[in-house]
């Protein structure tokens, strides 16, 4: 820091700037493996295209059983952008349960650590 101060160049921290964008990439990654994307892509890329392949290995969220480890400000935006797919449970685990408001809003079922592994989806 007093490098950085010595040059004037500032160091600031923001906190919380780019929570939102992390949590938006969190569910696009979570599209991206359980729709099989990669496979496919890599796929067509060899100038192939056998849907029956990536479909059979392709699944949607609706239904399905979903669950973060924490649920701050990024896991808490992750389970709201989670709720629209209408999955079958949106479960979270985290030291502090989720306040009433944010619960209300999103209702996930908060869950220990191990049943969250262990869960069968």
């Amino acid at each position: 820091m007093s490098k950085a101060v010595d040059k004037k160049i500032q160091v600031l921290e923001v906190t919380g700037s780019n929570v939102t964008s992390v949590a938006e990439h969190v569910v696009m990654s979570i599209l991206l493996l359980v729709r099989n994307f990669l496979p496919a892509h890599e796929m067509i890329e060899r100038g192939d295209w056998k849907v029956a392949d990536i479909a059979r290995n392709a699944f949607d969220l609706e239904g399905k059983v979903v669950g973060t480890i924490g649920a701050g400000r990024i896991g808490y935006r992750v389970l709201q952008r989670l709720k629209p797919f209408d999955c079958k449970e949106l479960l979270y685990y985290d030291y502090n349960p989720l306040p009433d408001r944010e619960f209300r809003s999103t209702g996930p079922r908060s869950s220990s650590l191990i049943l969250l592994y262990r869960r069968r989806c």
